[in-house]
């Protein structure tokens, strides 16, 4: 019977005990799992602000590709209206082209007449005004007779008519000669013998001969 009373009072001791531990043990998972809710916790709010963060970026580049958009439009607005502007400008200008002159070849490469002019001109004696008037340089002339015709007759006779005309020099400019390379931006064919032009010193001389004639009026 002593024996029983002094269990008793044991047992539940050992009892007490055990639970403590229990709770000890039971309050230490509460701790470790509070910790890692609040780890989540904290991760998961910074998950929030990046998500913030890109959400705004993502508004600012939304915002910017809205604005490029409507740069766009107005620029291939104000292009399409430069492209009409031009065409009418260049309609315009073939129109008074049309109206002028016609061009050719000779107006751009056959530079003789400009040689002639420019000589006839430097050796002018006195003042007026100079003409390179062409020649038929060959046996005959145009109308298939002897050509015998001299730069005396040819200036007296040059057209237009109603000025006096007098032969100061008659010239062969040279034609089917090398054309040298342009030397605006280097010296090209630098020694080389290019365009040339003989002289006569007179009026007087037939066949082939001048191909022009230094004509001056007063």
């Amino acid at each position: 019977m002593l024996t029983a009373v002094v269990l008793v009072p044991l047992l539940l001791l050992s009892n007490t005990l055990a639970q403590e531990d229990t709770i000890t043990e039971i309050q230490k998972t509460i701790s470790v799992l509070e910790h890692r809710m609040n780890t989540a916790e904290s991760s998961l709010v910074k998950a929030l602000e990046r998500v913030a963060v890109t959400e705004s970026k993502l508004q600012q580049a939304e915002t910017k590709l809205v604005q490029a958009d409507v740069k766009r439009v107005q620029l291939e607005s104000e292009l399409k209206d430069m492209k009409n502007v031009g065409t009418k400008n260049f309609a315009a200008i073939a129109g008074l082209a049309q109206k002028q002159v016609t061009h050719h070849k000779s107006d751009y490469y056959n530079f003789y007449d400009e040689i002639a002019t420019s000589t006839c001109t430097a050796i002018m004696t006195s003042g007026g005004w100079s003409y390179a008037v062409r020649r038929d340089c060959s046996r005959k002339d145009f109308q298939g007779r002897k050509n015998a015709n001299t730069c005396t007759n040819i200036c007296n006779a040059a057209s237009p008519a109603g000025s006096r005309r007098k032969c100061i020099d008659a010239l062969h400019v040279y034609k089917n000669t090398r054309i040298l390379a342009p030397n605006a931006d280097s010296y090209t064919d630098s020694g080389k013998l290019g365009l040339y032009v003989h002289r006569y010193f007179g009026c007087g001389g037939v066949f082939c001969g001048p191909n022009y004639c230094c004509c001056q009026s007063n």
